[in-house]
């Protein structure tokens, strides 16, 4: 098989913050030379309590606004990429 295997990975750690909503976005893309364009969206993330419990936030497909927030943060931080809408 020709191409990408696509692949995530992410271990967010917070030892030090009790009561807290750690939420991110995750896309599959396709990457044609220097252009992005995103196949589907999830959102996910964890609740972290007083008490030190830590509870997993259920997988939901991403906000409408999730791509195109994250769309000027990647075209800014990698020069000469496109991010397609």
């Amino acid at each position: 098989m020709q191409g990408y295997h696509p692949t995530f990975a992410d271990a967010p750690a917070n030892p030090d913050h009790l009561d807290l909503d750690w939420l991110a976005d995750a896309f599959l893309i396709d990457v044609v030379g220097r252009e992005l364009t995103p196949v589907v969206g999830f959102s996910w993330g964890y609740r972290r309590f007083l008490d030190d419990r830590t509870e997993l936030l259920p997988l939901e497909p991403a906000g409408a606004d999730a791509w195109p927030r994250l769309k000027g943060r990647l075209e800014r931080d990698y020069d000469g990429w496109t991010a397609v809408s």
